[in-house]
């Protein structure tokens, strides 16, 4: 079972740049291939690094999903891992545990994440929270053979990324695998916790408070420690 990490990100705030630091050493010590996704403001004098790809236009729609695609593009001139993993820069992985759990996913037609749904006019939505999506190397295939038609461009500028690439993808796989009791949200705190609770099953945590310098980096690092003695 092979598969490939991507990380969206940008360097619009110092704390990104300390969450991708920690990550790059998780997947680094795992010998886990990855890849940074940058768009935006890059702070002055800012080198980027062999594991950063950068794409300039700041919007988050519709660049997100275009320099995700983008990404996926490069990744297939090679070759495409049986899934691809994409996750927010903000949302902590453990990476001990995420074999295990691709080795119990179908191979195919596999799309799976945090289930949620949108209500619109038209009816209800259902998508895959940005948070961490798994998709299967056909669906990568399927997003990239249809990207630039005309209904599939529309819907990558008119939804946030995960709206739009769950969207398109549901044409083609139908179905979503719903992973909720995998996630744990540490959301709303006002203060860094003296301690963190998680339960075995959590592999994907998404962190996002009001005060991130302190509050989510500091959660970050509790993480670490956790998940990587």
């Amino acid at each position: 079972m092979s598969y490939y990490v991507f990380i969206v990100s940008s360097r619009n705030s110092p704390c990104y740049e300390k969450f991708d630091s920690i990550r790059r050493k998780q997947l680094k010590g795992l010998s886990i291939p990855y890849k940074f996704l940058l768009n935006g403001a890059l702070p002055e004098g800012y080198v980027l690094q062999e594991d950063e790809e950068y794409t300039p236009e700041e919007a988050m729609t519709p660049v997100m999903a275009l320099k995700f695609l983008r990404g996926c593009r490069r990744l297939a001139e090679d070759y495409l891992p049986e899934y691809i993993i994409r996750v927010n820069s903000s949302t902590f992985v453990d990476f001990n545990t995420l074999g295990h759990l691709l080795n119990s996913l179908p191979r195919e037609k596999c799309l799976a994440g945090h289930n949620m749904h949108m209500e619109e006019e038209s009816g209800i939505t259902e998508f895959m929270h940005g948070t961490a999506m798994i998709f299967s190397r056909d669906i990568i295939e399927y997003l990239l053979d249809v990207q630039y038609g005309p209904s599939e461009t529309k819907c990558i500028n008119d939804y946030p990324d995960d709206v739009s690439l769950s969207i398109i993808a549901k044409q083609y796989c139908e179905t979503f695998i719903d992973m909720r009791p995998l996630y744990k949200f540490f959301t709303g705190y006002t203060e860094l916790p003296s301690e963190i609770s998680c339960d075995s099953q959590h592999i994907f945590f998404r962190i996002l408070n009001s005060n991130r310098a302190e509050i989510d980096v500091g959660i970050w690092e509790i993480l670490r420690d956790h998940f990587c003695p």
